[in-house]
């Protein structure tokens, strides 16, 4: 091999060795740089985490603030009461519980009348003036019209129960004449205007 091409080996190795530790700086230049402004910076990191997509806590957050419906407090199985505002003198436990194809109306502890009822969209439910009772007391004015003219009788759409949120129902009775004359002969929240949860102590 005569001098010349030595040289040119000489050179050839020198300017590889030189392309290659340009690169290797550049690249790790490049590197610190992203590395700084990615890591280094603790609110970068905040931001980074916070715009991350976690579909599992996604799903959480979503689930947490469902807005809940009537069907969330329709069961045959577990008890999910409702009951008025009772006055002093109340002799009578007013309560209802939602099933599926009743609302169960707790007159008396040994007194219940699970009148049938349908759902008419995600916060309503009409109840029908058709029953089946389950009770020792004499609830005969409830078939009677007491001396009003509009009352109800079997068959007929009796109310509408009203989700307003999740620990209240609000009642419209399509016989306010009626339901108010019974409410006057028991003394009584017997139909009231508002249900409220009740939270099981």
């Amino acid at each position: 091999m005569n001098d010349n091409s030595k040289f040119e080996q000489r050179i050839l190795i020198i300017l590889t060795v030189g392309v290659l530790s340009f690169a290797i700086g550049w690249w790790t230049s490049d590197m610190k740089h992203a590395t700084n402004k990615i890591v280094t910076k603790s609110e970068n990191v905040s931001d980074l985490y916070k715009d991350t997509f976690y579909p599992n806590d996604k799903i959480k957050v979503t689930c947490a603030n469902k807005k809940k419906t009537i069907q969330d407090f329709v069961s045959d199985d577990k008890f999910i009461h409702w009951a008025p505002h009772h006055p002093d003198t109340t002799s009578y436990m007013c309560d209802i519980s939602l099933q599926k194809i009743t609302v169960l109306y707790w007159y008396h502890g040994q007194c219940g009348y699970d009148y049938f009822s349908y759902l008419t969209s995600d916060t309503t439910i009409d109840v029908l003036w058709s029953y089946r009772a389950d009770c020792i007391l004499n609830m005969d004015f409830l078939e009677k019209s007491n001396g009003v003219k509009k009352y109800p009788k079997r068959g007929d759409d009796f109310a509408t129960l009203t989700l307003v949120n999740d620990t209240t129902l609000r009642v419209t009775y399509n016989f306010p004449e009626g339901t108010k004359k019974v409410n006057e002969i028991v003394k009584d929240s017997l139909f009231p205007t508002n249900y409220y949860l009740q939270q099981d102590k």
